[in-house]
This record gives C-alpha cells, sequence and structure tokens, in this order.
C-alpha cells in the first residue's frame, strides 16, 4: 500500500499496461490482481479462486503468485 498518485500512475503506465494485460494466474478470479484506490491509497487487491484455500500448498502457491505479482507491479512503478 502507498499513497495514491494520479501523476505517478501516469507516468508509469506504459509499464503498467502491458503487466496488466498479459499477467494472468489460475490462482485468482479473472481480472485480478488489481490496483484500488482506496481513501487516498493505492492498494494491491486480488480476490483468489476458492479452491486455493483447500489445502496448505494450494495456498502457498497462491500467496507466491501474489507477490510474484506485486514486485512485478512495484518494479513497474519504479
Amino acid at each position: 500500500m502507498t499513497k495514491f498518485n494520479q501523476n505517478a500512475l501516469t507516468f508509469n503506465s506504459a509499464n503498467l499496461l502491458p503487466l496488466m494485460i498479459n499477467s494472468h494466474s489460475d490462482k485468482f478470479v479473472f481480472g485480478q490482481p488489481s490496483l484500488v484506490e482506496i481513501e487516498g491509497n493505492l492498494e494491491f487487491r486480488a480476490q483468489v479462486k476458492t479452491d486455493n484455500l483447500e489445502s496448505v500448498t494450494a495456498f502457498t502457491e497462491m500467496l507466491d503468485a501474489f507477490f510474484t505479482l506485486l514486485m512485478d507491479y512495484q518494479a513497474a512503478m519504479a
């Protein structure tokens, strides 16, 4: 989570758009994860598919996918 900055988002949109379009994972609901502005903060959120909650292995694989994408988004915003 970081403070929402429209200028930074606009500046980095050329890096973010391909990432948003090309990053698909079977761990998340279609269109997830996403960047969301909430009360002045920019949050990286994802709605996970329920089968990721059925075992420890599936859950840790989903977390790994989430944090990998988070790092990709962070790099795109740098």
